[in-house]
């Protein structure tokens, strides 16, 4: 069996949140434990996810619970590029005028999802365009540079 927990941080949150936790959010944590406690001598595969590992209670991080961490840090250059292209292919593009080395020094720390959110952006910002001068737009690197400039990285300052 394979069990597989997305966010985990959610339902496994560090108990030293004291009196912030409601007695039912501690009441899950403990049960958590309790349930990956009966389930180590089954043939059971528990995986568990989160983008905040600092928030996931240190009891189950301890062995025995999850006993190998996997880091996916964010996508380097070349994937951010590659993402980046994927989500405009289907957008009319100026793709030649897009200085790509530009675009992958300016999302660093960027996360797969963000760069989705900026080729979204920048097409919306081309639409928009397209609507006040009456004549299709197509995405530019202005509109990329204005969609970067209006996307926080979700990942906050990544130190990789």
């Amino acid at each position: 069996c394979l069990v597989f927990i997305d966010e985990i941080d959610g339902v496994a949150s560090a108990r030293s949140g004291g009196a912030q936790k409601t007695q039912s959010e501690r009441q899950v944590n403990n049960q958590l434990l309790e349930e990956l406690k009966e389930i180590q001598s089954e043939d059971v595969v528990v995986v568990g996810a989160t983008n905040l590992l600092s928030e996931v209670d240190d009891a189950i991080k301890r062995s025995g619970r999850f006993d190998e961490r996997i880091e996916g840090p964010p996508p380097d250059a070349t994937a951010r590029e590659a993402i980046l292209r994927v989500h405009l292919r289907d957008r009319p593009v100026l793709t030649e005028e897009i200085e790509f080395d530009r675009v992958r020094e300016l999302t660093e720390g960027y996360s797969a999802s963000d760069m989705e959110l900026i080729a979204t952006n920048a097409a919306r910002q081309a639409l928009q365009q397209a609507r006040d001068q009456d004549e299709i737009q197509p995405v530019t690197q202005a509109h990329v540079e204005a969609a970067i400039e209006d996307t926080e990285s979700s990942l906050g300052s990544w130190e990789g």
